[in-house]
């Protein structure tokens, strides 16, 4: 490459040699950003390709059914998984029990048959003493 003497340049010169720069910078910008859009592309496409495939490959959860009901509003439930919610925890604070808030019927161990563990698949009588 030779070197310019820009200091002895006329002010017409210079003028026209920054025109012409700025034109090829221009060009080289837009040739840069047509480039990088396409490579976001490409990577949006294998993004959502990978995220697809994620998504599938996801292990289905059955539906689990409430095993506590807040009394102060009966739609407010609460399967036992996860956190609890707001309601549950206030009222845990206040010193209530968790099995006051339980929903009878829910299939938990004070209303399962009970069974002799081996060998035995009809119900024992519980005998009471008096």
């Amino acid at each position: 490459m030779k070197s310019i003497d820009i200091e002895s340049m006329s002010m017409d010169d210079l003028l026209a040699i920054r025109k012409k720069i700025n034109q090829i910078l221009g060009k080289r910008v837009l040739q840069e950003r047509r480039e990088l859009q396409e490579r976001l592309k490409r990577l949006d496409l294998v993004e959502a390709q990978e995220s697809l495939s994620i998504a599938t490959s996801r292990r289905k959860y059955p539906p689990v059914m409430p095993k506590y009901r807040n009394p102060a509003e009966p739609s407010q439930t609460w399967s036992g998984r996860g956190s609890q919610p707001r309601w549950m925890r206030n009222a845990l604070k206040l010193g209530k029990k968790i099995s006051d808030f339980e929903i009878r019927g829910t299939g938990d161990a004070s209303t399962a048959r009970r069974t002799k563990s081996i060998g035995r698949s009809r119900p024992l009588k519980l005998r009471r003493s008096n």
